[in-house]
């Protein structure tokens, strides 16, 4: 699996030659080799790239954003064919029993909050937020995981705070939470499952229902890393270098398993986890834990 991370901020060209990715301009050209690589985000709008690269960086697995005119992720590009046994994986989705689906709901949602609690531990902030995972029932009923939510961001951003204000804060969550469902999204469907079709997110017009259910336990490493990192930043603006670090947090640890593993292998643990549940049709997800804050550093 890739670990490095590119984003694509002024390349005139991405080309793909004797399996290494290259990106160039008027000034540099810079070359990575495909297996090194694991997602790329292509931030220029002037940017020429063919369908034969588009198409190698399927194959090769790298998930691949798309940016529109304010240099946000706006699109992925995903791989159909990386899978051997999608009809089989799609039978097991298709079927899985009501009561297994507000099991799995309800582990995300409690492996979610524990996450939070964590992160505000983290921060040094007070709270008394444990006392609501005794009452998360089946498929969350009583909406906790909102309950929850609605105090924890007040408590990290302050008591003004909301998730639809206009702010640098939003805007680094945004955008932090965009890459992580970017690289669920890829995880989800080379494991041969339908991204639509959740456990809980039901949108008819969401074609990522799943990811927004598998998403949900590594939020608050996003949040964490803004509140000891962009927080006290001045002005508005989403800078490059803050852009380049969110993107950098997919080879952040947190501990699964038992085990520290990247933010990306989490993720791959997670939904393989995720298909064993529904193919015996019992709720056993493997769920990240956060920890304090560390990057994974690469030989």
């Amino acid at each position: 699996m890739g670990f490095i991370n590119i984003i694509a901020y002024s390349a005139k060209d991405i080309k793909i030659k004797d399996k290494q990715l290259i990106l160039s301009n008027n000034q540099e050209s810079i070359d990575y080799p495909l297996e090194d690589v694991n997602s790329l985000m292509i931030e220029s709008q002037i940017c020429n790239i063919s369908i034969y690269t588009l198409t190698q960086l399927s194959k090769f697995n790298i998930t691949t954003y798309l940016c529109d005119e304010k240099h946000l992720p706006c699109a992925y590009l995903l791989n159909y064919n990386g899978f051997y046994k999608n009809l089989e994986v799609y039978k097991f989705q298709t079927s899985i029993s009501k009561p297994t689906q507000k099991q799995l709901w309800k582990q995300l949602v409690s492996a979610k909050i524990k996450n939070q609690i964590k992160a505000l531990n983290l921060c040094g902030i007070k709270n008394d937020l444990d006392r609501y995972i005794s009452k998360i029932k089946s498929a969350d009923t009583d909406n906790i995981e909102a309950i929850v939510a609605n105090q924890y961001f007040k408590l990290m951003f302050g008591s003004k705070f909301t998730r639809d204000h206009e702010c640098l804060i939003n805007s680094c969550l945004n955008y932090g939470y965009a890459i992580i469902r970017g690289l669920i999204a890829r995880t989800v469907v080379s494991h041969g499952l339908l991204p639509y079709l959740g456990v809980f997110h039901k949108n008819q017009l969401n074609a990522f229902n799943l990811v927004d259910d598998i998403i949900e336990p590594f939020r608050p490493i996003i949040d964490l890393y803004v509140f000891q990192n962009v927080k006290d930043t001045q002005g508005n603006e989403l800078t490059r270098v803050i852009k380049q670090s969110l993107f950098g947090m997919l080879n952040y640890y947190m501990k699964i398993d038992g085990q520290k593993q990247t933010l990306t292998n989490c993720v791959e643990i997670l939904v393989n986890s995720f298909v064993q549940s529904i193919t015996k049709n019992v709720a056993t997800l493997k769920c990240p834990d956060l920890i304090k804050l560390a990057l994974h550093s690469y030989e």
